[in-house]
Order: C-alpha cells, then structure tokens, then sequence
C-alpha cells in the first residue's frame, strides 16, 4: 500500500471550529482569508459554507444569519447552526472567565437551555 492510498484524516468539527471563528471576529476572518482556501475544507457543507463567508466579507462582517440565508439544504443549516453553537460556547467561557465568581453551572443551564430551543426548531 503505498502513501497515495491513505485517506487524508479530516475533523469536521475543527472545520467549524474554523468557521466559527471566521463569524465571531474580524481579526480570525482576515487572518482565515490570507492563509486558507476552499480546498482546505473536506466536507462539501464545510466548504459551501466558507464559500459563502467569503463572498459576504467583501461588503461587511458576516453573520450567522446572513450565512443561513444562503444556505439551501437542511444539512447546510445545521452546520452553521453548529457553528453557531461553537460561537455562543466560546463568548460564554470568554464571559465567564472575566467574572470567575459566577458558577459553572450557569455555562450548563446557558447551553442546556440553547440544546433544547434548537431541538424544538429543528437545528
């Protein structure tokens, strides 16, 4: 088995992690845009998805919502749905560590409560 035959290892929640950051700051998007392209992504949803970031930034900062409206499949959605998801964990840990007093089980309830609102909607 020589080395072509290997498949190259993926990690799509890193891929929205990557989105992720690319929708939450704009230092994380210019940086995103000077070093990486649509072929770094290996899932087709991840791809679309960076695909749209980057024809939205040349107006203004992108947003989860303006990203969902240009997604067509339901799969797509989710995805930045996920991404969204990763988006409020991270500015909630951000939040938290400013204010170390306040109980980690605030963060919990915080993300319980948004698990549940998006399983009502379907996300």
């Amino acid at each position: 088995m020589s080395i072509k035959d290997y498949k190259t290892p993926t990690d799509q929640q890193a891929e929205i992690a990557v989105l992720s950051g690319m929708l939450n700051n704009e230092q994380c998007l210019d940086d995103a845009l000077s070093s990486i392209d649509e072929d770094y992504f290996y899932y087709d949803e991840t791809k679309k998805a960076f695909k749209v970031i980057v024809s939205l930034s040349t107006d203004t900062q992108p947003n989860v919502h303006s990203v969902l409206k240009r997604m067509e499949t339901q799969r797509e959605k989710t995805l930045i749905r996920r991404a969204e998801y990763v988006l409020r964990w991270g500015r909630i840990v951000q939040s938290r560590l400013k204010r170390p007093h306040r109980h980690i089980f605030e963060t919990r309830a915080v993300l319980y409560s948004y698990e549940n609102s998006c399983d009502d909607t379907g996300c």
